[in-house]
């Protein structure tokens, strides 16, 4: 008897370690890890952009409203491309360009401010310029575009919320995870039992390519509306605009090395959960968003640089799908520099 006691005994004080364990990793997880816990961590928190890096809402160098009699202001707008994180600020793209411009105008304060953000599309640089750099008077916009709207067109259950719409409302983007959490917390009355179902879910691939005819990309009207929007807003205000187009690593003939490195193609790139686009379709749909922005940049008689041409698609120059390495940063600024100095660009206007 004394035996079985001590075994229920054992058995209840195990049960209630196991609970209040429980109880605790609970606690924890809804304290640090709960969707306002982590929005409160950025208080730079934009809701219409999203995200944003700072105050400011971009990087570069200390600037006020007024600008000093020598100061000449170039904005550069984008998505991560842009921005051009994997690499170390002192070797990106932009501090390089600013670098280079100084060495062939030295007289003359030249200032680059970097506008590209993760997730960002046409539509952020639109609304970026509009409320967040055009009371900086700037002296010269550079803005590409292509891979991150290109995804839009897909609406997976991951990072859209409803059916396509021309404004890129059903997209989730930033919020995607946080949207995702929230909905799991409603299914999920506990934290755990989210975890434990993650551990045990099947998490291989086996969604399978798929041909797709680029000219069905609802999102490439989308992007014509919203980069023309752009162009239109700051060729009204007289401010010399470049529209590049944007490189990418994908060709049809890439070794099985490289095609390793390639991740947002099953990421983003899927019309239906179990299917994504095949790499010669993403050629033919970034060639697609390319030509556009060349076409626009002629109706506004705006300058173009084909990046997408002058980068050569190895690895590199490329770490994945479109983000560059140094030797890409230091090809697209050069590029910059050189467009910039031929077009005679850099020009101070009296104040």
């Amino acid at each position: 008897m004394k035996t079985k006691s001590k075994t229920l005994f054992f058995t209840f004080v195990t049960l209630i370690i196991f609970l209040l364990g429980i109880a605790s990793f609970e606690i924890y997880l809804w304290t640090t890890n709960s969707p306002g816990s982590k929005l409160r961590l950025n208080k730079s928190f934009d809701p219409y952009l999203q995200n944003r890096k700072n105050e400011r809402g971009f990087s570069g160098p200390d600037i006020t409203i007024d600008k000093k009699p020598n100061e000449f202001r170039i904005f550069i707008f984008g998505g991560s491309t842009v921005r051009s994180e994997r690499v170390a600020f002192d070797k990106r793209h932009t501090y390089l360009l600013e670098k280079q411009l100084k060495e062939i105008y030295p007289q003359i304060d030249i200032k680059v401010f970097n506008l590209g953000n993760h997730w960002h599309t046409t539509k952020h640089s639109t609304m970026k310029y509009l409320f967040n750099v055009q009371h900086y008077s700037p002296d010269l916009v550079i803005i590409w575009h292509g891979i991150n709207d290109l995804y839009q067109s897909f609406n997976i259950k991951r990072f859209a919320h409803s059916e396509y719409k021309l404004d890129y409302g059903h997209y989730l983007g930033h919020f995607s995870d946080l949207y995702n959490e929230m909905e799991l917390l409603k299914e999920y009355k506990f934290q755990t039992t989210k975890l434990i179902r993650e551990f045990f879910d099947d998490n291989e691939d086996n969604s399978a390519p798929v041909t797709l005819d680029p000219k069905s990309l609802p999102s490439l009207k989308s992007f014509e509306n919203n980069l023309s929007t752009f162009a239109r807003n700051v060729k009204f205000h007289s401010i010399p605009l470049i529209i590049a187009s944007q490189p990418f690593l994908y060709r049809n003939d890439l070794s099985d090395k490289d095609k390793e490195r390639l991740w947002m193609q099953k990421v983003f790139m899927k019309p239906s959960e179990d299917t994504y686009v095949d790499l010669n379709s993403l050629i033919l749909g970034m060639n697609a968003f390319n030509h556009l922005s060349k076409q626009i940049a002629d109706h506004f008689k705006a300058g173009f640089v084909d990046l997408e041409k002058i980068v050569p698609k190895t690895t590199e120059y490329f770490k994945d799908d479109c983000h560059y390495t140094e030797l890409g940063n230091q090809l697209i600024a050069k590029s910059l520099t050189k467009y910039i100095q031929a077009q005679k660009l850099i020009v101070l206007t009296p104040r």
